[in-house]
């Protein structure tokens, strides 16, 4: 029989085994921790807002960082919700901001962003049409903060069946590209429509139509369309559009001419004779009179150049190392062509200063286009006539276009003088100059 001790000790190891078993405990399971935002996306228009946004989750503790200057939030205390505080959009492009949530534990941290995005204000820019000055230059660009949405030009319409003739002050919207409407002028004296043909790049052609005979005293440019009519309370706010005068701006290292410039049909026309002694390139222009190219003053004299700029050899012409300002070039016949048809009858005395007009010439279309061609002389580069040839009578400008004569190459000119009424040239050797020659440059831009 088993003895009494050795039971007893049977029953204490049992029981030992027992609590043992008792004293082992279920492995404690991790918490699954979720953080979700009600609004991932918050899209709102240019208007001042305050918005809230939910939040839901099992983190005990929760942060936000992020925000702008014109995006600021404040964290609710349960952290069940976050506050949006957004400014007015002033600017004239939409923004974003991006607000990060942050839930941390011990396990980690998870994080859900908020992106805020805004649009720009409903903005309606008004222009004041009757307090643009042309004194400074014939073309005015209406701007504000730096966005330009239209163009004055004080310039001469001549339409293909000969209802106007005048010299007019034409509104033209600008594009998102920055490009002229020419299809939907404005004539500001009459309110009425001023259109160009574009379908022919050899001719300018328009015509001016509608308008009631009132002068246009107030725009209204409202989400890429212009009116007389104010868009009222669909706009968020109104702006004003400044005059500014605009000039050809010539940068080339540093040397800066700044030029006057005006719009004849679909081209924009140097209103100066240009005047620069370095190329676009960097490389320096002579006045050794060679075959690097040269420019010289009238009697070499500098005090001239404001007046009458500089007169230029064939050789600078035709560098290739960029005579014309950045954006322009020097005209070829084709170009002079277009002008001289647009112009139809009076062409030399529709661009020539009033102080050059002869007795014949009919005064009142002295220089209506603004181009300003003022007397002045060429440069004669050998013979008896070696000097300053035709001073105060006649004034002559290069085009590009070449022509062979005596195994040498030439270019054609044209001339303005005194006593015509006409712009002169042809395109036969007989209105060609050597490349010793020295003659003006006027350079133009075409609009189309």
């Amino acid at each position: 029989m088993m003895s009494s001790v050795f039971k007893h000790a049977l029953l204490v190891m049992g029981i030992f085994s027992l609590a043992l078993v008792s004293c082992k405990k279920e492995p404690v399971k991790p918490v699954e921790r979720f953080l979700e935002v009600s609004t991932p996306t918050v899209e709102l228009d240019g208007k001042a807002h305050v918005e809230t946004v939910g939040i839901s989750t099992n983190y005990e503790n929760i942060n936000a960082s992020g925000g702008e200057s014109w995006c600021t939030y404040s964290l609710a205390a349960d952290s069940k919700s976050i506050t949006l505080k957004i400014d007015k959009n002033d600017g004239d492009a939409a923004r974003q901001a991006s607000i990060s949530i942050t839930g941390v534990a011990d396990e980690g941290e998870t994080t859900r962003n908020i992106l805020v995005k805004q649009s720009e204000m409903s903005i309606e820019y008004v222009l004041d049409c009757t307090g643009i000055d042309f004194t400074e230059s014939n073309v005015v660009d209406a701007v504000c903060n730096g966005k330009r949405l239209a163009q004055i030009c004080k310039e001469y319409i001549y339409t293909s069946d000969k209802s106007v003739d005048r010299q007019t002050a034409v509104l033209y919207p600008v594009s998102e590209e920055d490009a002229l409407d020419l299809e939907h002028g404005l004539e500001l004296s009459t309110g009425a429509t001023v259109s160009w043909d574009l379908s022919d790049p050899a001719a300018d052609a328009c015509t001016c139509t509608g308008g009631d005979g009132e002068q246009v005293k107030k725009l209204y440019f409202f989400n890429g369309s212009v009116s007389t009519e104010s868009a009222g309370e669909a706009a968020d706010v109104q702006r004003a559009l400044t005059p500014t005068p605009s000039l050809l701006e010539d940068i080339r290292g540093m040397e800066a001419n700044m030029y006057r410039y005006v719009k004849i049909g679909t081209q924009y026309w140097m209103a100066e004779n240009l005047k620069c002694e370095k190329y676009t390139n960097g490389k320096m222009l002579t006045e050794s009179w060679d075959s690097a190219g040269s420019f010289k003053y009238y009697y070499d004299d500098p005090e001239f150049k404001p007046y009458f700029g500089t007169v230029y050899n064939g050789y600078a012409v035709l560098s290739g190392n960029g005579l014309a300002p950045k954006g322009w070039e020097i005209p070829s016949m084709a170009e002079w062509n277009i002008l001289y048809d647009y112009l139809r009858s009076k062409t030399g005395t529709k661009v020539k200063v009033d102080e050059w007009i002869s007795p014949t010439e009919s005064a009142e279309y002295a220089n209506i286009t603004g181009m300003s061609i003022d007397c002045a002389y060429c440069w004669m580069p050998y013979g008896s006539d070696t000097g300053w040839n035709d001073e105060m009578q006649k004034t002559y400008f290069w085009t590009t276009e070449k022509v062979e004569k005596s195994g040498s190459t030439e270019l054609i000119y044209v001339y303005l003088a005194k006593s015509s009424s006409k712009i002169n040239f042809s395109t036969n050797i007989d209105q060609s100059h050597s490349l010793d020659y020295g003659n003006y440059v006027r350079c133009f831009k075409s609009l189309r």
